[in-house]
């Protein structure tokens, strides 16, 4: 069972035995489709969640790597799934 204060576990991946954020996917302008987080060797190139409850009001540092991205993209819209898009994200290199 997922401590109550964890919510986030389960919830951003492709399935419930995926804990990491791979169901992230950004969308640059003008681009129609999402990209979603790379994979090399089957494994997302991204954050895991945690299991572990935290407080409310702590912050997390979620990652992902992203294939694709066209080279002069500087912003893009970041859709959250559940959590909502995060609209007007800055892009920073790996």
């Amino acid at each position: 069972m997922n401590p109550p204060n964890a919510p986030l576990y389960d919830k951003l991946g492709k399935d419930v035995f995926d804990h990491t954020v791979s169901k992230v996917s950004i969308v640059p302008p003008g681009v129609g489709n999402p990209i979603y987080p790379a994979r090399k060797d089957g494994t997302c190139q991204c954050a895991e969640l945690p299991n572990a409850p935290f407080d409310t009001g702590t912050q997390l540092q979620l990652w992902a790597v992203f294939d694709g991205l066209p080279q002069d993209a500087e912003r893009v819209d970041v859709n959250l799934g559940p959590l909502g898009v995060i609209k007007n994200v800055a892009v920073t290199s790996a």
